[in-house]
């Protein structure tokens, strides 16, 4: 098994390094995580509502041309054990503009001028329900209007279906300011399909990105705690009694 660690830190100056303690195996720390302050904007949709800083195209269904699209959460599928998001579209094969059917969800960040990296996990599945063409499910990111990101899942022939795998992936946007992020299932013509994203991160960052090593373990069972009340707890750093 693998662990993911982040950390909020404030400033990080070029060709320095900095110290990050990490306590385990303490039963009297106390969690301090809190993802809403270690990123500029996190939702892994495990509370199992929508957060209303969501807008979530309506859902809609036009029953002469076989069209529509859903936003929901899912507690069956997902990258991350509780909810994730799931966007699907339905789209005929004969309506206009005949560029498919989008299911979004958009999110107001308003982030100044900056290097920001966008990071999530995502699949996409996909039937063909009409024709024996090829049909794309797209799994997808938009930033202000522009796309930086999109997958499809296809298969070919009629009534065929091809299940996606979960991938994470990154978007670096850099040197400028953003707006809005949008996430979208994008179902093309004569195709129905479902896209979940799960563990929607956006945060500030650098390329390349600080390389971070690890130090030697240090035993603190039977350690003085440096506030001198006995106890070691949180993050505080503990007296080595082998190296006072």
């Amino acid at each position: 098994a693998t662990t993911q660690i982040w950390v909020m830190i404030p400033t990080l100056p070029a060709m320095a390094s900095i110290d990050i303690i990490a306590e385990y195996g303490n039963p009297n720390a106390l969690s301090a995580s809190d993802p809403s302050e270690a990123f500029l904007f996190y939702d892994d949709f495990d509370s199992g509502v929508v957060d209303p800083v969501w807008t979530l195209a309506p859902d809609l269904y036009e029953m002469n041309h076989d069209i529509s699209e859903e936003q929901a959460l899912d507690d069956v599928e997902f990258a991350s054990p509780g909810y994730s998001l799931r966007l699907s579209g339905h789209a005929s094969c004969f309506s206009d503009p005949f560029n498919g059917v989008r299911s979004t969800a958009s999110v107001d960040l308003n982030l100044g001028v900056g290097t920001y990296c966008v990071d999530v996990n995502a699949r996409a599945d996909v039937t063909d329900f009409d024709f024996s063409t090829t049909a794309h499910m797209g799994k997808a990111i938009d930033i202000d209007g522009g796309q930086q990101y999109l997958v499809h899942t296809e298969c070919m022939g009629g009534s065929c279906t091809q299940i996606g795998p979960w991938e994470p992936t990154t978007v670096t946007i850099e040197n400028q300011a953003i707006t809005t992020l949008q996430i979208y299932g994008w179902a093309r013509d004569c195709t129905a399909g479902i896209a979940w994203f799960d563990d929607v991160r956006v945060r500030g960052c650098v390329d390349p990105e600080p390389i971070v090593t690890w130090a030697d373990e240090v035993d603190c069972s039977g350690a003085v705690s440096q506030c001198g009340d006995g106890v070691l707890s949180g993050f505080e750093e503990c007296d080595d009694p082998n190296d006072p």
